[in-house]
C-alpha cells in the first residue's frame, strides 16, 4: 500500500504560512467563516465525516482526505487551543 508520512514539523511549517489570526482574508479563504460557521466547533464533526469517507475510498482520495484531516487538526490545535 502506498503511504506518505506527514510529520508534525511539516504541518507546522505549512501552518506558519497561513494567517490564523481570524483576519478577513483568512475568513474568505475558509468559506465556512463567511457562512458564520465556527471552525473550532465544527472541526470535530467535519473530521469525523472526513474519516468516515476516507475509510470508504481508494488510495488517491484516501491520501488527500487524510492530508486535509492532518492540516485541519493542526489549524484546530493552533486556533482553538
Amino acid at each position: 500500500m502506498n503511504t506518505i508520512e506527514i510529520s508534525n514539523a511539516d504541518v507546522d511549517a505549512f501552518l506558519d504560512t497561513l494567517d490564523l489570526s481570524g483576519s478577513e482574508s483568512m475568513q474568505e479563504s475558509f468559506g465556512a467563516a463567511a457562512l458564520g460557521v465556527d471552525f473550532c466547533s465544527a472541526w470535530p464533526v467535519v473530521k469525523t465525516v472526513l474519516e468516515t469517507i476516507a475509510a470508504q475510498v481508494g488510495f488517491p482520495a484516501n491520501l488527500a482526505i487524510k492530508t486535509v484531516i492532518t492540516i485541519g487538526d493542526g489549524i484546530h490545535a493552533r486556533k482553538c487551543g
